[in-house]
C-alpha cells in the first residue's frame, strides 16, 4: 500500500486558473491479490481559483495498471471533475483513458 500528498502555489502576476493544487491518494499493489505487477489507485484534487473566472476545481480520479509483462504496461483511468466559476455557475463531467507504456 502507497499514497501520495502534492501541494503546489503559483503566483498569479500572469493569467493564471489556478493559484493553488493539494492533492493525494492512495495505491493499493497488486500482490494483495495475487498480480504484483498491478496497482488499484484513488486520488482527489483541490484547485484554488486563480486570477480568472474559475473559483476551484474539484477531481476524483481512480485507476487501474495492468502489468501485461516485464515491459509492457496498461493502465484505465477515470476522473470525476467539476469546475466552479465565481458566477455560480459549474461544468462537470467524466473523462476516461487509458494509456500504455512500453519500456526496455
Amino acid at each position: 500500500m502507497g499514497g501520495f500528498l502534492r501541494l503546489a502555489w503559483q503566483r498569479d502576476d500572469a493569467a493564471v486558473d489556478h493559484r493553488a493544487m493539494y492533492s493525494g491518494g492512495l495505491s493499493l499493489e497488486g500482490a494483495a491479490w495475487g498480480r504484483e505487477n498491478d496497482r488499484l489507485g484513488l486520488g482527489y484534487a483541490y484547485l484554488r481559483g486563480g486570477n480568472l473566472d474559475l473559483d476551484r476545481t474539484h477531481v476524483v480520479e481512480a485507476y487501474y495498471r495492468l502489468g501485461l509483462s516485464e515491459h509492457l504496461v496498461l493502465t484505465a483511468d477515470v476522473q470525476y471533475l467539476r469546475d466552479d466559476y465565481e458566477d455560480g455557475a459549474a461544468v462537470k463531467g467524466w473523462v476516461i483513458g487509458m494509456r500504455a507504456v512500453a519500456a526496455f
